[in-house]
């Protein structure tokens, strides 16, 4: 790829994916210059200047010059990050969550998921070279993309371009690798365990395992033979297990029963025919693979093919099954992505791309496989008496939900005037969600065996619905010598492709009506404006759409109401889009030769978030609870931003985020559950701390390298602790919602390799510690004295255990130490 100048010198190369590259130049009476190490990235544009040399002879004489990379780039007009492989590659880092949790404004709640500048989680668009791959079910990202399949991740968590939809608070966006013009590989094995000697909190820690954590990759590129470097291809796979942290001893099995109620412990029957091993209670395994094939068939038409799929097994952590590990849920995930691109360059001002993808998705949980397996046992042996652990049963859920998504996209690029970058696109998706939820259930009339409700009854429900989304947009990148403008509007159609019921004090027999079609039209601008050679201001402004996650459409679909207490809750079809308005101003300055600053304010508006409401039915009185569009919030804060330049020897990086996110509510479900109680808790009716909410965050990284021979970086991360509503001690009076602050929270991470030339191969030695000093974060704490390890709310034990035993509860914390040692062998 390349262009030619114009009479004046400028030149542009447009639709060149992100990656280091040489910049070649030659004139006629001068000598030709070679740029290397020219730095391509998503969205930005890439100046170089060049200062030819005359020559008399034409004797092929060529200069070289290292590009420099520039600290402050000048055409980001809001907040982003960009982090490219071998950034990654020197963190001590698994997975590419850990690498976004690093960048600022971005925080994580105690559940593990992130949230961009105070948004709720599930307000990210996630993409993979291009085109969206986040589930709609659930908001999440449909398929993870592994460390070493990453050319380049761009997160950002300002006011994104008009081009990105369907996203109120970030986008993440992903450039998979590509094979090159030479055949590579690498193989990269390492093990390890969690390190603590924190045996009391951590049951079974001291039992070492070195391979308790396996992890091998591989990883193949190149160009295919007989194609030259036309056809190119990247192959990587990786088998990943942990057995994790959380462990439990099998010393009852599902179908024991034990009895407790006879006030002597003497007369207590206790059945106890486990093994009594020492088992994981949140282990994961994990098989991968990401392949693609480029292939440029002329030299201005490129056709590539990319497949990423995944099989995960996993189980979380259930505090009451520490001693009957059999009868927890276990889950399973399997996933894949086809995505197909073709890119034509008409000229060398304007091309066009086409993409078009498939993904799906399935997620399942249960204890066995098949519903009406045997070993479910009567939902009776799980009754338990006080802080006592289950001593028999099993947990009757059977969970399966699975999204299909078929997407097309076409994208224009033009550049149309030395100042003007214009670029237009519509997209259409279409997605199909199926869930199948059912409660296993025991009767005398089936001989106490298990079973399943019929279809369309309140223990078995199912959906399956197909809506359609569909988007337009026109950005303008106007690039003057002193401003540079971001300025697009964006429109977004919705088709729910539903019925939502006329009579809401009847749902499940009232009349239905096909629910309405929802459209928006959101302008985005940014602006930048250099002040001097190594500063910019930059400021941005837009309106953001985003439709709920799907499931609070059409849960319940069927609109059945359990009689009684109120437990139901029903979809809605009818809901709204939920909506920000964010604005930021912020400054970038260069500080001498290595330094540069970025420093950031920011405020979001956000509305009709979703929320409930309860309604009461016709006949007796019943209750149930309904999706709508009801909560709000504001986000305010400012990061402040400081890195190095990162060619260098030492590498240094910080960042610092003060951030106060407030809503009226934090759960969608806040309303249901508080209805829930007996008397029912007043709702919220004032803005208050979200869950999520940490008014400090402070990441910092540390390095030494000097690769390929050696290098070490250490990873510094710390957090204000998280709001949680203390319970009321002593007073009628309630105390108000996330009124207290759990204990702050730091954590240290390094990794360390050595490098050498094995046989002719490039091999290094690594090892990676997480927590290094094994440092205890409360995650989640006891309400009454807002600790993780200490509460005076003591209910009786009456069971295999004390109360002191059923109150160490090491899912409270974070983590303990993690080593692990690997190898890596490149060729």
């Amino acid at each position: 790829m390349g262009a030619a100048t114009n009479a004046n010198g400028y030149y542009n190369i447009l639709n060149v994916p992100p990656g280091t590259y040489t910049l070649h130049a030659s004139m006629i009476g001068y000598k030709n210059m070679d740029f290397t190490s020219v730095l391509v990235r998503i969205d930005l544009t890439t100046s170089i200047d060049i200062k030819m040399t005359e020559t008399v002879l034409d004797i092929g004489e060529t200069v070289t010059v290292v590009a420099e990379r520039p600290l402050v780039q000048k055409d980001i007009t809001s907040g982003l990050a960009v982090v490219n492989r071998e950034e990654i590659s020197a963190m001590p880092v698994q997975e590419l969550n850990e690498v976004l949790s690093l960048q600022a404004g971005i925080t994580e709640d105690a559940g593990g998921h992130l949230h961009f500048r105070g948004g709720r989680a599930g307000e990210v668009a996630f993409l993979i070279d291009g085109i969206s791959v986040t589930d709609p079910y659930d908001r999440g990202v449909a398929i993870e993309v592994e460390n070493n399949s990453v050319q380049e991740l761009v997160a950002v968590s300002g006011t994104f371009n008009a081009e990105y939809g369907q996203a109120l608070s970030g986008i993440v966006d992903i450039a998979t690798r590509e094979g090159g013009n030479k055949f590579s590989g690498e193989i990269n094995l390492y093990s390890g365990d969690y390190l603590s000697r924190d045996e009391e909190l951590f049951f079974g820690i001291d039992d070492l395992d070195p391979f308790a954590v396996r992890n091998v990759q591989a990883t193949l590129s190149g160009p295919l033979p007989g194609f030259s470097d036309k056809l190119t291809f990247f192959l990587t796979g990786r088998y990943h297990e942990n057995d994790g942290w959380l462990w439990g001893q099998r010393r009852f099995l599902p179908g024991d029963s034990s009895s407790f109620e006879a006030p002597n412990i003497a007369d207590w029957y206790i059945e106890e025919s486990g093994d009594g091993a020492i088992v994981p209670m949140n282990n994961l395994r994990k098989y991968s693979g990401h392949g693609k094939l480029s292939w440029r068939i002329t030299p201005v038409v490129k056709l590539a093919y990319t497949f990423l799929g995944e099989d995960i097994a996993s189980q979380g952590y259930n505090h009451l099954f520490k001693l009957n590990p059999e009868g927890n849920l276990r889950n399973f995930e399997t996933a894949q992505t086809h995505i197909f691109s073709l890119s034509h360059t008409l000229s060398s001002n304007t091309f066009y791309t086409v993409r078009s993808s498939f993904f799906n998705k399935e997620f399942r949980s249960y204890v066995f496989e098949n519903p009406i397996d045997s070993r479910y046992v009567n939902p009776q042996l799980l009754r338990r008496i006080g802080s006592s652990f289950h001593t028999g049963g099993t947990l009757m859920n059977h969970f399966n939900r699975q999204t299909e998504t078929w997407n097309g996209k076409f994208e224009l690029t033009s550049q149309l005037h030395p100042a003007h970058l214009v670029k237009a696109g519509a997209e259409f998706r279409r997605h199909k969600l199926e869930l199948h939820d059912i409660t296993i259930r025991f009767d005398r009339d089936t001989g106490w065996k298990p079973f399943v409700d019929p279809v369309s009854t309140f223990n078995n429900n199912q959906y399956s619905n197909k809506p359609q989304e569909f988007s337009f947009y026109l950005q303008d990148k106007i690039e003057w010598q002193d401003m540079i403008v971001n300025a697009g509007l964006r429109f977004d159609w919705f088709d729910p492709n539903y019925v939502v019921p006329v009579e809401l004090r009847d749902p499940k027999n009232s009349e239905k009506k096909s629910a309405d079609i929802k459209m928006q039209l959101s302008p985005r601008v940014g602006i930048a404006y250099p002040i001097t050679d190594r500063g910019v201001i930059h400021a941005s402004y837009g309106h953001f759409f985003q439709m709920p996650a799907f499931d609070y459409l059409y849960q319940n679909s069927e609109f059945e109401i359990f009689p009684g207490r109120l437990v139901s809750k029903i979809g809605n079809a009818n809901l709204e889009p939920e909506r920000t308005i964010a604005y930021e101003v912020g400054l970038r300055q260069q500080l001498g030769q290595e330094l540069a600053i970025d420093i950031t304010g920011y405020f979001k508006d956000i509305r009709n978030l979703l929320g409930t409401e309860i309604h009461e039915l016709f006949t007796l009185g019943d209750k149930y609870a309904r999706y709508i569009n009801r909560d709000f919030g504001n986000v305010r804060g400012i990061t402040f931003t400081l890195n190095n330049r990162s060619t260098s020897l030492f590498v240094f990086s910080l960042d610092y985020t003060f951030q106060i996110a407030e809503g009226n509510a934090s759960d969608p479900e806040s309303v249901f559950l508080d209805n829930q109680t007996d008397p029912p808790i007043e709702t919220e009716k004032r803005v208050v701390p979200l869950d999520w909410d940490r008014s400090h965050i402070l990441n910092f990284q540390v390095g030494l390298s000097r690769r390929p021979s050696w290098g070490v970086n250490l990873l510094g991360k710390m957090w204000s602790g998280l709001p949680y509503t203390p319970a009321a001690q002593g007073t009628r009076l309630l105390p108000f919602e996330n009124s207290a602050r759990r204990p702050t929270q730091y954590t240290f991470d390094v990794r360390a390799f050595y490098g050498l030339n094995l046989a002719g191969l490039t091999t290094s030695f690594y090892f990676n510690i997480d927590n290094l000093f094994d440092h205890r974060n409360e995650i989640i704490v006891f309400s009454d004295t807002g600790r993780a390890g200490r509460t005076l709310l003591r209910n009786p034990a009456r069971g295999p255990n004390t109360v002191d035993e059923f109150l160490i509860r090491p899912d409270f914390y974070s983590p303990p130490r993690q080593v692990t040692v690997g190898m890596a062998v490149k060729f």
